[in-house]
């Protein structure tokens, strides 16, 4: 290895005397790859892998920092994601019980952290009673949430906007709109760990995916006929111009009849998925994309951080070479 560095540092000096000294690089020949992609017999993989690293910019304590800020951002990004839909709340919940019924430990729940002494967080009564007050709190906040949904609400049967104390209706919305930040914050402020984080992820993804099966179904059935779901539904059961309606697209009564119980399954099962989550389809596609968007910038964000840290580790090796580095 230290050979090649060596090596390396004949070619890639990194601050030569003059720039008419180093060669440039496209006067240097390369070999040709082989067919399959493989390099050919004559190129070293660790030369290459250390050319690479050389070619990538040395990082500044500015860039440092942005970096970390990005990873930090795109974290965030995910907990909040994941956390904000009632989907986890629910588990959230869930796993209080668990711990207040001794079936989970404390440090199977929260990340590594350390008290006002410096010592790492246990399974001591007084951060296991902490944490449930936090949980106590998480679960008032839903509650309230719950009761200004329901008066945001437009009476049963009346529409949204008839004209009867609009004003306090809307800000009834804006206190929800409040509540549910802070409902947010609680359940981050409770610092679950990477591995509760990603099992709520996986369950909506498994949501999602599901979900997405389900609508894909329907949209298969459309193409098929040419007609809307809801169209499809009301020709199946009527008769006079509907029966005429679907004699005209050339759809068999029996095959209409099979198509709309179909359709009434596969809408139950939208229902259970939306109960479960607390979103509606595309809400629930949009919140996965978005947590999986959040979490490709954070590993971005640290693939870029790891490179830079290789890059300094072999322009250090490059500089002591000399000096007793083996």
């Amino acid at each position: 290895m230290v050979a090649m560095l060596g090596a390396l540092d004949a070619d890639e000096d990194e601050t030569p005397a003059r720039a008419d000294e180093v060669r440039p690089e496209e006067d240097i020949p390369e070999p040709a790859p082989a067919v399959d992609g493989t390099p050919p017999a004559n190129v070293d993989p660790v030369r290459m892998y250390l050319r690479q690293m050389a070619s990538v910019a040395l990082l500044t304590r500015d860039g440092e920092v942005e970096i970390a800020r990005r990873i930090e951002a795109g974290e965030g990004e995910v907990i909040r994601g994941a956390l904000g839909c009632p989907y986890a709340l629910r588990r959230v919940l869930g796993l209080g019980e668990r711990l207040r019924d001794g079936e989970v430990r404390l440090r199977d729940l929260v990340r590594d952290e350390t008290d006002e002494e410096g010592e790492p967080i246990d399974d001591d009564e007084a951060h296991r009673r902490r944490f449930l007050r936090q949980l106590a709190a998480v679960r008032r906040l839903a509650h309230e949430c719950d009761v200004l949904a329901d008066a945001s609400q437009p009476p049963h049967g009346q529409p949204a906007h008839n004209g009867k104390r609009p004003h306090a209706r809307e800000g009834r919305r804006l206190r929800l709109r409040r509540h549910q930040a802070r409902l947010l914050s609680a359940l981050c402020r409770l610092g679950l760990n990477r591995r509760q984080i990603e099992q709520i992820i996986v369950g909506l993804d498994h949501a999602a995916a599901s979900a997405a099966g389900l609508t894909g179904k329907l949209s298969a059935m459309e193409r098929e006929t040419g007609l809307r779901i809801p169209e499809l539904l009301r020709l199946s059961g009527g008769t006079g111009s509907a029966g005429k309606r679907a004699g005209v697209k050339r759809i068999d009564r029996e095959h209409l009849l099979v198509l709309a119980e179909q359709i009434r399954t596969i809408q139950r099962q939208l229902r259970v998925i939306e109960r479960d989550t607390g979103l509606s389809a595309a809400a629930l596609q949009r919140q996965v994309a978005a947590v999986h968007e959040a979490e490709r910038r954070a590993r971005s964000a640290k693939q870029e951080l790891i490179q830079a840290n290789l890059r300094l580790v072999v322009s250090i090796a490059k500089r002591y070479m000399h000096r007793g580095l083996q």
